[in-house]
């Protein structure tokens, strides 16, 4: 409990008034510095006594966070008693180094009020916002107190996402494919269209007689099947990279992988911290997936080649995206391997390793659109 600005003028100007009051003897100023005195004992008390009973809400516009966009957080104060609150100030911190201070002003019986404000989203992770500190003040804004409200909140930021046109696998297909599953009773309800035939294939969906007709060997595709894998790969390993460097990887890896599925095919998304993948099949995995790399960090005990060396003995066809930092010779070796077993290889390096011509080059000369424009010409070549 404080005197504010306002309140230490009026304790100026009472104790001015009996100064100048006793030199000149004019009487009426002693009576001027009692009011005053009045006027501040009267707000002490006021912001001792009163004690509001605060809920604080927090939300985030838009709900799911990206670094580099806008973002506004909704912070909804909401008074429990059933008097008005006297007027309200808020500090509230974010990621312990901001603060932004607001504005309530009072706050009826019963009723919330909700202010907004911008946030930093310049990065990735974890953004905690709390405590928040309220300031409860007298009508006469003479005196005030600092409430305290254990209200912590954490919000995910999501990588970046680079819009980058779609990739497709069209040859070979996820082993365990997730298609839908003909049946009998369906009977040609589910066929789709001929195409031709891949590897892997069912031979009993070869339609002989239209392939007689035709050079290639063609099958029958059924509705809704998603065709092809298209892998993506994101290697951790901390001594490849920079600061800098594994937060471009990132950025990377999770626009390739919102480009494999908007193609329309399963995406394996791996992590060098682990050798499971992801499957890639609905929104909510692609969701998953990118809280997922809203919470990587470099791992010092990661290993690409666990990904890489079963990827160049396994069939799976389709497409491979590796994303990593510089490119060691093992990792050319393995990404050498790997283009037998699958139509297209792209290797993007996000540091500057430009002596190796095995990968794009992605660094801060240029935006990851015109290293996935390049990357696919060279492949397409």
């Amino acid at each position: 409990m404080r005197l504010t600005r306002a309140g230490w003028g009026l304790t100026a100007a009472g104790a001015n008034s009996v100064l100048i009051g006793y030199l000149f003897g004019i009487t009426e100023l002693f009576l001027l510095c009692a009011m005053c005195l009045t006027a501040l004992v009267a707000a002490l008390v006021y912001v001792s006594v009163v004690s509001p009973s605060l809920k604080a809400k927090r939300s985030t516009r838009p709900a799911k966070l990206r670094a580099g966009n806008k973002a506004q957080l909704l912070l909804e104060l909401t008074n429990r008693r059933k008097r008005r609150t006297p007027i309200l100030f808020a500090t509230d911190t974010i990621a312990g180094e901001h603060s932004s201070k607001l504005t309530f002003g009072s706050i009826g019986p019963h009723s919330q009020i909700k202010v907004g404000y911008s946030i930093p989203t310049t990065k990735r992770g974890i953004l905690s916002v709390g405590p928040l500190t309220t300031t409860i003040q007298d009508p006469l804004g003479l005196a005030k107190r600092k409430l305290k409200l254990e209200s912590n909140s954490k919000f995910l930021v999501r990588p970046q996402l680079k819009e980058l046109p779609a990739i497709s696998a069209s040859m070979g297909r996820l082993k365990r494919s997730r298609k839908r599953t003909r049946s009998s009773n369906h009977g040609d309800d589910d066929f789709y269209a001929l195409r031709p035939y891949v590897i892997g294939d069912d031979l009993r969906k070869v339609h002989w007689r239209a392939s007689a007709r035709s050079e290639d060997l063609l099958v029958r595709q059924d509705k809704d099947i998603k065709l092809g894998a298209v892998t993506v790969v994101l290697d951790t390993q901390a001594a490849s990279y920079t600061a800098d460097g594994f937060e471009r990887a990132v950025i990377a890896a999770n626009s390739c992988a919102h480009a494999a599925f908007s193609g329309g095919d399963l995406v394996q998304f791996y992590t060098t911290d682990v050798t499971t993948p992801v499957v890639i099949d609905s929104t909510e995995s692609l969701n998953s997936v990118e809280e997922q790399l809203g919470l990587i960090a470099p791992d010092p005990d990661s290993d690409v080649e666990r990904i890489l060396e079963p990827l160049s003995r396994k069939s799976v066809g389709g497409t491979l995206i590796v994303v990593a930092g510089n490119i060691s010779p093992e990792l050319a070796r393995q990404v050498s391997h790997c283009r037998y077993r699958h139509r297209q290889v792209i290797v993007i390096s996000c540091e500057a390793n430009r002596s190796s011509g095995l990968a794009v080059i992605y660094d801060d000369s240029q935006p990851l659109e015109s290293v996935w424009a390049k990357a696919m010409a060279v492949t397409a070549k």
